[in-house]
């Protein structure tokens, strides 16, 4: 699901080469002030790429992905805002 994501995610796109690369650990649910977008719970996850480590933010429903990092990093939040550098090909944080 996460791959989905940052493949068909705003902005930057990841392509297939690179999306084999994103490996997530687990996710477990938020519990600060804002742990909802639109009534679902939020999960930080663990995600590596190469040798980064982030914490992206989700929101999940049964078809996949509703929200991410995009959407979720906020000023104040625990959700890293992570993008696809395309010079880089890699993710990073901006």
């Amino acid at each position: 699901m996460i791959r989905t994501y940052f493949e068909t995610k705003p902005g930057n796109r990841m392509p297939q080469d690179q999306l084999r690369l994103v490996f997530v650990s687990r996710c477990d649910p938020t519990n600060g002030w804002d742990n909802e977008y639109q009534g679902r719970p939020i999960y930080v996850c663990s995600l590596s790429f190469k040798d980064k480590a982030f914490r992206p933010c989700f929101t999940f429903d049964q078809h996949g992905v509703v929200a991410g990092s995009v959407e979720l990093a906020k000023p104040g939040s625990d959700c890293d805002l992570v993008s696809l550098d395309e010079n880089a090909k890699s993710l990073v944080m901006p």
